[in-house]
């Protein structure tokens, strides 16, 4: 537990709300670059340790800003800030009681700096969400299509829009990938397409959402993909164990790649049969695959290597 001060900022669209340890005073800002910068400038006196702001769509000006001038800022996950605070009794929610409760949640739990993305990071980030939409979107269009056959022209024109805006972006994340600021990027998208299964989407969006690839053990990788088994034991009882949580695109991209690899990767099809043979219910194996190829990537990547099957195909 810290003794020094901590900041905790709640993030709004328009505004910023700064509260600190130990006091029940809060301030607000604008969320501008203006506006920032008398934040700045007011948190200073303070000499903070680190600062404390919650993940939200309207955080990262006031992230990169603060972390350029020298301050470790830490982006918190906001369901465990809010667990933080009803744990804490503050279960009335206004942007004083958020901005209070981030800072108390500073010190009572061990917090790192989050690292800032570079700005064409950041680029490739946008476009990957857009594609990722799209394709969301052009799912709900073909599936509206079959259940109104009378606007099927409709629908055609929307699914032509739909599939020229794809490439539209495919082209655009292309021309980042040439960029020489994104070669450690595009070297990680290379090692994780040379595993047979994962396709050159997927790997891209293994390297944007899931950036702790390599730098963490595969227990610490397995968790945060959500494919990492709980236990649920108490005194006597011992319950069957349950995977949960994890970022939902890192999932959805793992589950898409396992259908393939149980198919056309021997050694993950192999492990797959073994599960199976032993009288596995098929989710359940095709989780432990997710598990197995998420602790894979996290090695090759570690390692810097491509893949290389030990069986043959």
């Amino acid at each position: 537990m810290l003794n020094g001060k901590v900041i905790g900022i709640d993030v709004g669209k328009a505004t910023l709300v700064v509260g600190q340890n130990g006091t029940d005073e809060t301030k607000t800002f604008f969320n501008t670059p203006n506006g920032i910068g008398k934040l700045l400038k007011h948190i200073s006196q303070f000499h903070p340790e680190k600062v404390i702001v919650e993940a939200c769509h309207y955080q990262k000006l006031v992230h990169r800003l603060l972390t350029e001038k020298g301050l470790k800022v830490h982006v918190a996950n906001p369901f465990r800030a809010r667990a933080f605070a009803n744990a804490f009794g503050a279960h009335g929610k206004t942007d004083a009681v958020d901005a209070r409760m981030l800072a108390e949640y500073g010190i009572a739990l061990p917090t790192l700096p989050t690292p800032i993305p570079s700005i064409d990071e950041e680029s490739v980030k946008a476009l990957l969400k857009r594609r990722n939409e799209l394709i969301h979107n052009r799912a709900k269009e073909k599936n509206r299509r079959h259940k109104s056959p009378e606007m099927e022209a409709s629908y055609v024109r929307s699914l032509e829009f739909i599939e020229s805006e794809i490439k539209y972006i495919d082209a655009q994340i292309d021309k980042m990938l040439e960029k020489d600021t994104l070669k450690a990027m595009c070297r990680n998208v290379e090692i994780l397409e040379s595993i047979r299964g994962v396709g050159r989407t997927s790997a891209l969006n293994f390297i944007v959402y899931l950036p702790e690839l390599g730098t963490v053990n595969r227990r610490e990788i397995a968790s945060l993909a959500g494919v990492a088994p709980r236990n649920n034991d108490s005194g006597n009882f011992s319950g069957k164990r349950f995977v949960g949580a994890g970022r939902s695109n890192v999932k959805h991209a793992l589950y898409m790649c396992v259908l393939a690899a149980v198919q056309f990767n021997a050694e993950l099809k192999h492990f797959y049969q073994h599960l199976k043979n032993k009288g596995k219910h098929n989710l359940i194996c095709r989780v432990a695959v997710m598990k197995k190829l998420v602790v894979l990537m996290n090695t090759l990547i570690a390692e810097q290597r491509n893949w290389e099957p030990r069986m043959a195909e």
